[in-house]
């Protein structure tokens, strides 16, 4: 009877840390969400951070440009978006870093690279 007991205390216990781990991603859904909706209202401050570079290796030459977007509500800092564009004769990449803050504290990291390979200067 006591381990039949002390399993289902377990189990129990269990159960409840599931639900608190969904409830949290409910409120990091909605404080997304209030975020993305809210966008065109905050403060937008952009800054050029790029490291150009030219570099020629008989191939071509490579370029890569990074730009730091930040938005606030209010002196609040709400999202910081970070996008890396590289580029050479071969292929593009683009890679946005958006970061989602809650009371100075990151709440919420969303990741997106896209890519385009080109053919003989053509995009493929």
């Amino acid at each position: 009877m006591r381990q039949s007991t002390l399993i289902l205390l377990v189990l129990l216990q269990l159960n409840l840390y599931g639900q608190n781990i969904d409830n949290r991603i409910k409120d990091i859904r909605a404080m997304y969400q209030e975020r993305v909706q809210n966008k065109s209202s905050y403060t937008v401050k952009e800054k050029d951070i790029t490291s150009r570079y030219w570099v020629y290796d008989g191939e071509g030459d490579d370029s890569e440009s990074i730009t730091l977007t930040s938005y606030f509500s209010g002196e609040d800092i709400v999202i910081i978006e970070v996008k890396r564009e590289q580029s050479n004769m071969w292929f593009s990449r683009v890679i946005n870093n958006e970061y989602y803050y809650k009371s100075d504290s990151i709440f919420f990291i969303y990741n997106v690279t896209s890519t385009s390979n080109y053919v003989h200067g053509e995009k493929g």
